[in-house]
């Protein structure tokens, strides 16, 4: 009878604590969803230096956290129709703008956010609206976009 109980005691306990699990679960992935927006105030200014430059001003609060520049180019590609090409890390065309390997030439990033900047001997420079802009040092992905930001993807050749 006493083994009984104890195997009844268990059982519940084992309830308890799978409902405690079920309800931890819940709130960690409510709490990771509400997270993952990115609640920055502020604007990016983003260029893609196609013929007639395109120039999109990214609310930095409408895009998730993390994954540097690519939740610019998802809320683009939603809110404004923007077409890319990306294939891991790496921008095969975008807005117009391809890789041509047979004449050499490449889609190139530049960005005004000192923390990364290309520091390297082969750094690259440019003028944008009286800024100067240094090639990246870290790929689309890593980018830092802070408020004010300037992010311009033009094509170099080499």
């Amino acid at each position: 009878f006493l083994y009984y109980i104890k195997e009844k005691e268990k059982n519940k306990m084992k309830k308890i604590l799978s409902l405690i699990l079920a309800l931890s679960l819940i709130f960690a992935a409510l709490t990771l969803t509400a997270c993952s927006e990115n609640d920055s105030e502020g604007s990016i200014t983003l260029v893609i230096a196609t013929e007639n430059k395109q120039v999109y001003d990214v609310p930095l609060s409408s895009l998730r956290a993390g994954g540097g520049l690519m939740p610019a180019f998802e809320y683009l590609k939603e809110e404004k129709g923007l077409e890319y090409d990306i294939n891991g890390s790496m921008i095969n065309s975008i807005g117009g703008l391809e890789n041509d390997y047979e004449t050499g030439s490449y889609i190139y990033i530049y960005t005004s956010v000192e923390k990364d900047f290309d520091v390297s001997e082969y750094k690259m420079e440019i003028e944008y609206e009286d800024k100067t802009l240094v090639s990246s040092g870290v790929g689309f992905p890593e980018m830092t976009l802070t408020d004010g930001a300037i992010i311009y993807i033009g094509l170099i050749n080499w």
